[in-house]
């Protein structure tokens, strides 16, 4: 994304390197699936999955673009049956059962994924170069995202957010994670989890206290300029960007950004609908100025010019899944050892 600020940016699909790898390399037959799960360092972890009418593998990579190198093959799951018997269920595809997050930990300087089956709560944890994936705690309460009774959200959304050694989720305490009604959640139910990778332990934080109006649109957690950021809109008014400026410390959340829907590229009609997905913060330029958000009702981005209060949509002609897009910068970190 920070490219994209630039005019340039990575793709999957476009790049020749890993577009030929991933179809003529692999040899896998069925149905295939690759995407980014996170970024980090230089590095992007990339998520395969292959399926035949016997056989099914949920695999890892992780991927220099810079230096168009890639590490050993990571294989997480690759027996059907073992794949059924995670899930506890008979169904034959179950990479939508399971989530990645990919980070650093700055204490061994050791690269971590981690994985989280959202059917039982099982999280597992995979230190790069010892090839095991080790089961830890349970989430103490399951993830935002997880929620699969939310109408108005976006796979991108609450993804996971790392920083500072640690990826963060927004959750909600006491309600039932797959029949829930948005609508009766209260303020004090949200919170935030933090799994420290060091320790691989978890946290928990209270989202800002300026956050005082659950609406009909999902509040967000995103990482600006190195720093925790959590959002929330007001459909119709205007939406806000709080800032954590010392990570861990609840007291230190500060309005970042109240940006006016008038003062962005959307129709009046779209802005009073109650039922809009929102915004989505993506990236924020170095100097500070201009801000990508993620817009649902359009399939373009928008960027905002923090200057001028002012928003104008990207000219981008070609489809981008903006609420699933990763932030990469370029590093020469080498994958060659992992």
């Amino acid at each position: 994304l920070s490219r994209l600020l630039k005019n340039t940016s990575i793709t999957l699909a476009d790049d020749p390197y890993l577009q030929d790898l991933f179809l003529h390399e692999f040899h896998f037959p069925g149905g295939r699936r690759l995407h980014v799960v996170g970024s980090c360092n230089g590095l992007l972890c990339l998520y395969g999955y292959v399926s035949t009418f016997n056989y099914e593998e949920i695999f890892l990579y992780l991927w220099n673009p810079a230096t168009k190198t890639l590490s050993s093959k990571i294989v997480f799951l690759h027996d059907e049956f073992n794949l059924r018997k995670c899930a506890r269920d008979d169904t034959p595809s179950l990479d939508t059962y399971w989530n990645f997050w990919f980070g650093y930990d700055n204490s061994t300087d050791t690269y971590k994924i981690v994985a989280f089956c959202r059917k039982i709560n099982d999280v597992r944890v995979y230190n790069l170069g010892d090839d095991v994936w080790r089961n830890i705690q349970s989430f103490p309460v399951v993830p935002f995202r997880n929620f699969a009774t939310l109408s108005y959200t976006h796979l991108g959304i609450n993804d996971g957010a790392y920083v500072s050694g640690t990826v963060n989720w927004l959750a909600i305490r006491n309600v039932c994670p797959y029949n829930f009604d948005l609508d009766l959640v209260t303020i004090d139910q949200f919170v935030i989890i933090s799994l420290d990778l060091s320790t691989e332990t978890y946290n928990q934080f209270q989202p800002p206290h300026g956050f005082d109006e659950v609406t009909s649109v999902e509040p967000t957690l995103t990482i600006l300029m190195d720093s925790l950021c959590f959002s929330h809109d007001f459909p119709g008014t205007h939406f806000i960007i709080w800032q954590m400026k010392e990570f861990g410390v609840e007291e230190s959340w500060t309005q970042f950004l109240k940006i006016t829907h008038q003062s962005l590229p959307i129709i009046e009609s779209v802005m009073e609908n109650i039922y809009a997905t929102g915004f989505f913060p993506l990236c924020l330029s170095e100097n500070g100025d201009t801000l990508i958000l993620a817009w649902d009702e359009d399939e373009s981005a928008i960027l905002y010019n923090l200057r001028d209060n002012r928003g104008e949509k990207t000219r981008i002609s070609n489809q981008i899944q903006w609420f699933c897009a990763k932030n990469y910068v370029e590093s020469l970190v080498s994958t060659s050892s992992m």
